[in-house]
């Protein structure tokens, strides 16, 4: 550790001991507009889980008759479902229902629902893609082995499920070890850390990881634990990555770890001190972060995962509410999602849970019906009914573009550039998602990252009356007068050598993404580009055939009309008459110099 990590590490050692506040934080549960918001959050991931669930459902009647034709005598060959299935199963994370909604949905109380076959009422619907995507499970692993982000949600969504994860989940004749699978790309993460200052996918992911096993009960490498402290010291500076989102996920793992018993934590007591110490710290920057907010912090997203971690810090490390005001946190979360920032099922999923007062942590304590009982951590109140919110409509367009950063397991971030993966999984935060049915995209080394994260702060897309994203609920019939005119640039900060710019005309309501197509459709030449599928949606990783290299430190992102990396995907900002919309290329190294921010990645 440098001399800088180890006075910094005195100095906050110090702070924590003389920490005192008398502000009188007001409880979460009571803004206006949090029935609202949280039926509309709801209503996302509702429609988005029907979708997939459709698709499953599709593959399954596919196979059914494939397998009555081969019954008849009829052709054998085809391969039910367009390749994404075999046997009538989902056969990856990208065509599987989401572990992450499924999760957000189960922690957050929405619906009752019950997930074990015969435990009651519950909601079939639900119950059936549950079942959709635990009956791939064999195939979703292989899949998914090296992209440990994603891995970690599935471990978390099989603990909230009240499925034994510590010694595999049978699935028919087989049985799947998702912890071992975990622990085995964990591993090469860490051996990756003894040659590289950046993780394979990025220490979201790695925090991720860490807290999925600790979770599940399952062991968590002394040295992953050490290597999450001394990142924490130093504030994640070394790596590019939405440092808020980072925060907060290794502030949930540390936590976790640090409340383990000393006999089964496996750390010897000068490590579990600096843990503990560390999972502190990262509370109190939290805190400040939250306190100094006029909006959510860094970004909607990172916010949201910050509320989760500090409801679990309040009860996990004992710490006093006194220094968070709770309420003031969610009011502008509320604010955020009724402004329609929260389109994205993935984010959305976050959102519900911490506007649930629940976090990723709670996945141990859900019944297997994924009955909850109230607000906890102090909360009072509850939402009662609020979890209301029609779920009917489709999420048009897909998940196509979603969080345009990518908030991928990889090293960093490109915001605005699409919530995608990293080596090692998708979710590539330095990636830009494109439209598209899963697997269009080529792929792209480990596909990129992993599971989830949040992005930088940038633009905002906009949600319709119903909660549906504006882009997909776009009319393809329009008046050619109506149409809006925006100038689409691609710019390689990078080397400089590459700048193009067409202006194109599209349907009023429009995303970047379609921008990007309609310069596509005009010049395929100059404009073409590639994407590869994450859970978050497609991310682009080629632009006028100029790749990205993660192992460069070089990503692609999205640049909004006043220049600022957006926080939401190609397929989520909605662009307006006159825009300047910018895709560019650019280097890690130099990420906060350009919008003041530099995008995260799982």
């Amino acid at each position: 550790m440098s001399a800088g990590s180890a006075s910094y590490r005195i100095l906050l050692l110090l702070l924590l001991l003389g920490y005192s506040t008398t502000s009188s934080a007001e409880p979460c549960g009571s803004s206006e507009g949090l029935t609202e918001a949280t039926g509309i959050l709801l209503n996302v991931l509702r429609r988005a889980e029907s979708a997939a669930g459709g698709a499953a459902d599709d593959a399954a009647d596919d196979a059914a008759t494939d397998d009555a034709a081969d019954d008849a005598g009829g052709d054998a060959g085809g391969d039910a479902g367009g390749g994404h299935v075999a046997g009538g199963r989902c056969q990856s994370l990208f065509t599987c229902p989401s572990p992450l909604i499924q999760l957000g949905l189960s922690l957050a109380q929405a619906g009752e629902t019950c997930w074990r076959d015969g435990s009651g009422a519950g909601d079939a619907d639900l119950r059936r893609r549950h079942k959709a995507l635990r009956d791939a499970l064999p195939g979703v692993v292989v899949s998914e082995r090296g992209r440990p982000g994603l891995l970690a949600l599935l471990l978390l969504w099989l603990r909230s499920a009240g499925e034994r994860v510590t010694s595999g989940v049978r699935v028919g004749r087989e049985k799947v070890d998702v912890g071992s699978s975990l622990r085995r790309a964990v591993d090469t993460e860490r051996k990756w850390l003894r040659r590289h200052a950046c993780p394979l996918s990025s220490f979201y992911a790695l925090s991720l990881s860490a807290l999925s096993l600790c979770v599940s009960d399952l062991p968590v490498d002394p040295d992953v634990a050490s290597i999450l402290v001394d990142a924490s010291w130093e504030d994640f500076q070394r790596c590019p990555g939405d440092k808020h989102s980072t925060m907060s996920m290794c502030s949930l793992a540390l936590s976790c770890v640090s409340s383990r018993p000393a006999a089964r934590s496996g750390l010897s007591p000068k490590l579990a001190a600096d843990v503990e110490l560390a999972a502190r710290g990262l509370l109190r920057r939290l805190q400040a972060a939250e306190a100094e907010a006029s909006e959510p912090a860094t970004s909607v997203y990172g916010s949201a995962v910050a509320m989760q971690a500090l409801t679990a810090g309040q009860r996990l490390l004992d710490l006093s509410p006194h220094g968070w005001d709770c309420a003031a946190s969610e009011r502008r979360l509320v604010a955020a999602t009724l402004a329609g920032r929260f389109g994205n099922p993935a984010a959305a999923a976050h959102g519900l849970l911490a506007l649930s007062g629940r976090s990723l942590y709670d996945a141990a304590a859900a019944s297997p019906c994924g009955r909850h009982h109230g607000r906890h951590h102090g909360h009072s109140g509850g939402h009662g009914g609020g979890h209301g919110g029609g779920h009917g409509g489709g999420h048009g367009g897909g998940h196509g573009g979603g969080h345009g950063g990518g908030h991928g397991g990889g090293h960093g971030g490109g915001h605005g550039g699409g919530h995608g993966g990293g080596h090692g999984g998708p979710l590539d935060t330095h990636l830009v998602r494109r439209g598209g049915a899963p697997g269009d995209g080529e792929e792209v080394e480990a596909e990129k990252r992993s599971a989830g994260e949040p992005l930088a702060r940038g633009e905002a897309g906009r949600l319709g009356a119903a909660g549906a994203p504006v882009s997909d609920v776009v009319s393809e019939e329009y008046r050619v007068s109506d149409a809006v005119s925006v100038e689409y640039r691609v710019s390689d900060a990078v080397s400089g050598r590459l700048q193009r710019a067409v202006r194109v005309r599209v349907p009023p309501g429009s995303s970047v993404l379609r921008v990007m197509e309609a310069a596509e459709e005009e010049d395929a030449e100059r404009f073409r580009f590639v994407s590869v599928p994450t859970i978050w949606g497609p991310f682009i990783t080629s632009v006028a055939g100029l790749p990205a290299d993660p192992a460069l430190g070089t990503y692609w992102r999205v640049l909004g009309p006043s220049g600022i990396p957006t926080d939401q995907g190609v397929g989520d900002v909605i662009v307006t008459d006159g825009d300047v919309i910018t895709l560019q290329l650019y280097s890690s190294a130099s990420a906060s110099l350009v919008g003041g921010a530099a995008g995260g990645g799982w």
